[in-house]
């Protein structure tokens, strides 16, 4: 097994975050917080307070849902695996924080923006997610 740069590293926390994030933001539709990022990057303490409360909701609606039941294996499938990448948020926010701590004021800036552009993109999974949360019985 090949070490790692410290740039690639630091690439995997920003991109494994905004992955998890990315569940939040569409879930909840949470563009605002994201836009608040990307705006004043300086400040994302308080933004990544506002998306890890979300977070804390999305997972408790996830659960909700998935102990409901009477959903496709498919959409089990795909809530699982929502359930599984929040359950880790403390972790990967915790290491971006650190790697945002560790940098300079201007790649901080960068980054936080980067952040933000993953973490507002759609992925299959995220958009799947909302669809099978919104339909009836969802708990919304």
């Amino acid at each position: 097994m090949s070490a790692k740069t410290p740039e690639e590293t630091s690439e995997d926390v920003v991109a494994r975050f905004a992955d998890k994030a990315r569940y939040v933001v569409h879930l909840e539709m949470a563009y605002d917080i994201v836009d608040e990022l990307a705006s004043s990057p300086e400040r994302y303490i308080e933004s990544i307070y506002k998306l890890s409360r979300l977070a804390a909701k999305v997972l408790n609606d996830v659960q909700k849902r998935l102990d409901e039941g009477g959903l496709s294996e498919e959409d089990q499938s795909t809530l699982e695996g929502v359930r599984r990448s929040l359950e880790n948020w403390a972790l990967a926010q915790e290491e971006f924080i650190k790697y945002l701590e560790r940098i300079n004021k201007e790649a901080l800036r960068g980054e936080v923006k980067r952040f933000a552009a993953l973490a507002v993109a759609p992925s299959y999974r995220a958009i799947r997610a909302k669809q099978i949360m919104e339909r009836k019985g969802a708990g919304r």
